[in-house]
């Protein structure tokens, strides 16, 4: 189906009929974009359990990270190992919420 025919079909299966309201309609859409955002975002948690390298243990994870922060440091127009905060969910809680990772953050972000 082309986008615009799946938009109709999406509308329609959300109980959209032509005399709602325009704001009807867009909340209609909103609520069900959000739904399908939720969805996602739990498929692809789930996705991730089954790749090997997401079930490193904790301390494992954090020393390969520690590593990566002297190897790989942030720049100006560069992230560096903060990076591996957007990987997965996993690999950002492991992140954040270990204080070593945290504990001296580089002032100078000089091109380098």
């Amino acid at each position: 189906n082309p986008p615009l025919q799946l938009g109709l079909n999406a509308l329609s299966n959300l109980g959209v009929t032509a005399p709602a309201s325009d704001s009807g309609i867009l909340k209609a859409i909103d609520d069900e974009v959000a739904y399908l955002c939720t969805s996602i975002h739990a498929m692809n948690k789930l996705r991730n359990h089954f790749i090997s390298i997401s079930r490193l243990p904790l301390e494992i994870l954090v020393h390969i990270f520690s590593i990566l922060m002297v190897i790989n440091s942030p720049r100006k127009k560069y992230l560096g190992w903060i990076r591996t905060l957007h990987a997965c969910c996993y690999w950002r809680q492991a992140t954040i919420e270990n204080s070593k990772l945290w504990a001296n953050i580089p002032l100078d972000l000089s091109e380098r």
